[in-house]
């Protein structure tokens, strides 16, 4: 199964289940280096590991945020404003017209 924003063009970076696992990847990885002396290479290398995933996580969620704005909901929810908007515009053009008219028959 796939959480993927973006629509066309899809790629692995910005699917959000994909993410989820690298989060759980480096929250695992912290957790063993946790019970690593300070003073081990293995501790350094874990660190430097650490690093270079939270990079990544950071590109790759840079990458689908802007995605994630423009949903099926969202274009709804647009478009039903916009329509709304349109329909009080029409609706005040309609009186303004009726007015105009029963200033000109003199009524």
């Amino acid at each position: 199964m796939s959480r993927n924003p973006v629509w066309i063009f899809a790629t692995e970076s910005t699917n959000l289940l994909r993410i989820q696992n690298d989060v759980n990847t480096i929250v695992t990885s912290i957790d063993k280096i946790s019970t690593v002396p300070k003073d081990r290479s293995a501790y350094h290398t874990g660190m430097l590991d650490i690093n270079s995933r939270a990079l990544l996580l950071k590109t790759n969620i840079m990458d689908a945020t802007p995605y994630m704005y423009v949903s099926v909901a969202n274009i709804m929810f647009s478009t039903i404003w916009i329509a709304a908007l349109l329909g009080i515009f029409a609706a005040l053009k309609r009186k303004k017209q009726q007015f105009k008219e029963l200033g000109e028959t003199g009524v």
